[in-house]
């Protein structure tokens, strides 16, 4: 078959039975064969799992972003040394421990601390134990 003998748009030659030249000749439309219609879809396109993904992850990077803020203005220093530099936010429960869960009961300002790297190192390799001044629980 050669596209010579239709005129028009790729479109017009694909619905009238010539070859269709690009991706976009089937966007958005639904053909019936036997019939010679052409429908519109009648749904909403679901939205991809890769956006959905990209989605949670902004939501709960601003959550840990603004518990992280919280934590330091709570803190302002190590809890261990009492260091003003390098600060980083420790989770005295792991998030291992907290799998599944979503990110507003892992990442909030109970269960996070404010450490310097050098102890949340030591912390994380078990080497120095932080205990609750409340109730004495070690973690």
């Amino acid at each position: 078959m050669t596209l010579g003998k239709f005129r028009g748009s790729s479109r017009q030659r694909w619905l009238r039975g010539g070859i269709a030249n690009s991706c976009s000749d089937f966007l958005n439309v639904t053909f019936f064969p036997g019939l010679n219609k052409v429908m519109p879809l009648k749904f909403a396109k679901p939205i991809r799992r890769k956006i959905e993904k990209t989605n949670r992850r902004k939501v709960k990077n601003a959550h840990i972003a603004r518990t992280r803020q919280l934590v330091l203005k709570r803190d302002r220093r190590c809890r261990a040394c009492a260091s003003t530099v390098f600060l980083e936010m420790h989770e005295m429960k792991s998030r291992s421990q907290l799998r599944g869960k979503p990110p507003e009961e892992i990442f909030n300002s109970f269960n996070c601390i404010m450490l310097c790297s050098t102890c949340h190192r030591q912390v994380t390799e078990r080497i120095i134990k932080v205990t609750c001044p409340q109730c004495g629980h070690e973690w």
